[in-house]
């Protein structure tokens, strides 16, 4: 199947070195879907890895339910501030990389994350990467961007945006916050949920693939021969 081009990784790193320092004090949309995640960690799990940590909340909060939790990113800056944010966590190990070199040892992990990642990089090849260094039974839990389709699509995710920043407290974004964000997702194409659909069947068969508010899809899948 064919994938939408992605902006090189250069510009990515660039991006997010420069995304790491702007955090605001607004409402996470990839946070809320945190616990949601967490919530297929098979249990006793032993090796974890998060690939595209940024800042390491969720990697964090993963190094509590595994007993060791490899995270990885592309940008420098973000492995700082995650690495500054995870003292004292054992057995969290935050590593500078790519995706497509990092060296991944086939059937090692219990369960494997990325939260908006996919769509910086060649989905197909990185799933299959990811796939190939699940163990038989282990859970792969994916979360990204995805593009509204339609009218009802679009009111749900701004009205639930809007919920949100209420509910936080904050009613206008912080403009420099936003226009490096603006910025970033002028270089991005975002999958539909058709598309991100037509990705996980052809990659992950038996997958399960979610459509969420707050345009972001879920790929979850249980890799074969192993405990569910």
């Amino acid at each position: 199947m064919s994938t939408p081009p992605t902006p090189s990784t250069d510009q990515v790193r660039a991006d997010f070195d420069r995304l790491a320092t702007l955090e605001g004090p607004g409402p996470d949309h990839n946070a809320v879907y945190h616990r949601f995640l967490l919530d297929h960690v098979p249990p006793r799990a032993g090796e974890a890895l998060e690939v595209g940590c940024g800042r390491g909340e969720f990697a964090r909060a993963l190094a509590r339910r595994a007993a060791r939790v490899t995270a990885i990113d592309l940008s420098p800056e973000m492995i700082r501030i995650a690495r500054e944010r995870s003292v004292g966590l054992a057995n969290l190990e935050i590593v500078e990389a790519d995706i497509l070199s990092f060296p991944l040892e086939e059937s090692r992990y219990d369960y494997i994350a990325s939260i908006a990642m996919l769509h910086h990089v060649e989905a197909g090849a990185v799933l299959v990467k990811l796939a190939r260094a699940l163990r038989p039974g282990g859970r792969l839990a994916i979360l990204d961007v995805r593009s509204a389709r339609g009218p009802l699509e679009h009111i749900l995710a701004l009205s639930a945006g809007g919920w949100m920043r209420l509910l936080s407290g904050r009613l206008r974004p912080d403009p420099a916050v936003h226009a490096a964000w603006a910025e970033h997702g002028r270089r991005e194409r975002y999958l539909t949920y058709a598309e991100a659909l037509s990705l996980g069947r052809a990659y992950l068969p038996r997958c399960t693939v979610r459509r969420h508010v707050l345009w972001r899809y879920s790929i979850v899948w249980a890799k074969p021969g192993g405990a569910a």
